[in-house]
Formats: structure tokens, sequence, C-alpha cells
């Protein structure tokens, strides 16, 4: 079995269209001169991160749906008299990569990962494999608007990060992996593991897990068990 613990989570919504407070608090949490040139999910990332900072030796676990559209549908809703601004903004780096470059952040190892079906099995499994001492998970989506008719952006404005080590000593909770292997040869061990059910998560249903600490076991025949349980 694989397993990190979990030493600081954090998890940042916004409403559908954010008031100029709500804006200004997200903002608080990077550097002023680069706050026009970050997207709505750069700024709740930062908020996310608001007290740490990744480190260089560090490992970085991105996971998003749709990496960003409401900027390239704004840039596409200005036509025909485009903003240079929104275009920039529009080939934006992800989210993450906004926060590290306005902090001059440095990382070591970094995996962006996209999808839908196994995006949060896959992200944990990419987190508990990583050789660093520290992983940060680190996900979300920003609320888009007409691409939503298709499935291409999200209904929602959120963001979350984890902090894991493999050190348990004050750990606030604990991700694992077992695998079928190992779950056949100690079947009541995970028959426990699973009892809070055994589905796996939308990153937004992830996010709501993250939210209010509710624990989760997933399990398939292609990857195992995955559980993130909480001690406080």
């Amino acid at each position: 079995m694989l397993e990190r613990f979990i030493h600081y989570s954090r998890a940042v919504e916004l409403p559908d269209e954010p008031t100029p407070e709500q804006l200004a608090v997200a903002k608080s949490a990077v550097p002023a001169a680069a706050v026009r040139r970050m997207t709505l999910l750069g700024l709740m990332v930062g908020d996310a991160l608001r007290d740490h900072s990744p480190r260089e030796e560090d490992t970085i676990v991105y996971a998003t749906c749709f990496s960003e559209t409401r900027t390239l549908e704004r840039y596409m809703e200005g036509f025909p008299t485009p903003s240079p601004q929104l275009f920039q903004t529009s080939i934006h780096p992800s989210a993450v990569e906004q926060v590290l470059i306005a902090r001059n952040l440095p990382v070591d190892e970094f995996y962006p990962l996209a999808g839908s079906t196994t995006l949060v099995s896959s992200a944990l499994q990419t987190a508990l494999l990583a050789t660093t001492p520290r992983v940060w998970l680190i996900g979300g989506e920003e609320r888009g608007t007409w691409l939503r008719e298709t499935d291409q952006a999200s209904a929602h404005n959120y963001a979350f990060c984890l902090l894991l080590t493999a050190n348990a000593e004050g750990a606030i909770g604990r991700i694992s992996w077992t695998t079928d292997a190992q779950a056949q040869a100690h079947p009541e061990t995970a028959e426990e593991a699973c009892a809070t059910g055994t589905s796996v998560p939308s990153l937004r249903a992830f996010f709501e897990d993250l939210s209010r600490r509710c624990p989760r076991c997933m399990a398939t025949p292609e990857m195992g068990r995955l559980g993130i349980e909480w001690f406080a």
C-alpha cells in the first residue's frame, strides 16, 4: 500500500459572478503587478495557497477538466474588435503556473493533468507515486458561459490544494492506494476502508469532499482502491 499524509488543505469557491469585494480578497493573495494577467482560476489557486508557497524541491500535481475556458470565451465575445489583453490572457499558462510565476517560485516536478472520468484517481495516483518528500495536489475550475452548453466548461468557480508528505506526525488526514492484489490478500482491511462508498468522484465532487472533509474510497478493477480519510 502507498500512502501520504495531508498536512494542509484549503478549498476556495466563488459565486457565478463574484463581487468586486470577493475578487479583491482573491487578488490580495498574489502580487498586485501580476493580477491583471491572471485568470479567475489563477486567482483562486493563489487564494488556496495564500499562506503557503511550494518549494523548489517539491512536486506539484495539477488537475483540471477544462483548462480555463472563461478567458477564451471573453476574448471571442469581443469580435470584431477583440481585446489584445484578453488575447494574451486567453493563451495563459495554467492557473498554478500563473501563481508560481507571479511569486517567482521555481518547482522541481510539475505534472499537469486534464480530463474527466479518471482525473481524480489519476491525480491521486500521481501524487502517491511522486518521489519528492513534499507533494502539492492542486486543482479547480472557473465557470464558463456559452461553452457550458456543449459541456466544454465548468458550471462553478472553485479551487483547492493539498500538501502531502510521508510524515504522519501532525497530519490532518491521509490518502492511500491499495492494489487489487493487496486488497485480496487483506479483504477485511479493504472492506473496512471502502465502507464510505466506492464511486470515483468528479473533480467538483472531490472539491466538495475536501470542503467538508468527507472520507471517500474509490475502487475500480483498473486501479484497485484509493482512499482519503481525515483525522481532524
